[in-house]
This record gives C-alpha cells, structure tokens and sequence, in this order.
C-alpha cells in the first residue's frame, strides 16, 4: 500500500501531542496487507473491523474469518470490531485481540440498522 502523506501526518501528529494512533482496516481489499502497511507506518493499534454493510452483503462474515492472520502479520495490539457477539468477543480475545469491541448487539439489531431487543447472548 503507498504511504500517502496525510496518513503518515496522523502518526506524526499522534507522536507530537503523545496520542496513540488506531488504524482501521476497514474495506480493505487486503486486511494483513493493510494491518502490516499501518504497522509500517507507526500506528500504535491496529483496528480489524468488518463494517455492518459488509456483513450484511456477505452473511456470516465476521472479523474472526481474518483475525488470526492479522494478530499475526503485526507486533502491535489489534482490536477486533464488527457485529459480534459476546461469544465471538471471548473468541476474539482467546486468538490475541488486546482489544475487543462489543458495539453491536447492544445498540443495533443484527439484521437491520435499527435498535437491538436486549438480548445480549443470542449468536
């Protein structure tokens, strides 16, 4: 991936007011190429996310299809994003996610972008 300015003056920006910097692979075409790129760069975190529109063109898709190879293609912390579950989430951390981000199931619905029922432990 070409190192494009503005993504480096992130960094920089980050390193000159002393804030960690996230990169999210989101809609990458190749999210290891993508997560090593930023590694590159110097982002502090490496964000793995499968965005809701994502998964709502492919079913079943999860940032777990893909976490293992990116947990292992960096040395910095990953944090796994993108509709899961509390199961997945616990999936997650087992597999070396540092971070996990349970978003979804409480604020919307697993079908649709409205409010989710409540019921938390549904996979």
């Amino acid at each position: 991936m070409p190192t494009r300015p503005r993504f480096r003056r992130v960094v920089e920006a980050g390193r000159d007011f002393n804030i960690r910097v996230m990169g999210d692979n989101l809609g990458a075409d190749d999210r290891v190429e993508c997560a090593t790129w930023m590694e590159r760069l110097g982002v502090d975190v490496i964000v793995h996310h499968i965005g809701f529109d994502e998964r709502a063109m492919i079913r079943g898709l999860s940032p777990l299809d893909e976490l293992d190879d990116v947990v292992r293609s960096v040395t910095i912390p990953v944090q796994a994003v993108g509709g899961l579950s509390i199961d997945q989430a616990i999936e997650c951390a087992r597999r070396g996610a540092k971070l996990v981000v349970v978003g979804a199931p409480l604020v919307i619905d697993g079908t649709a972008f409205r409010p989710a029922d409540g019921n938390l432990f549904q996979n």
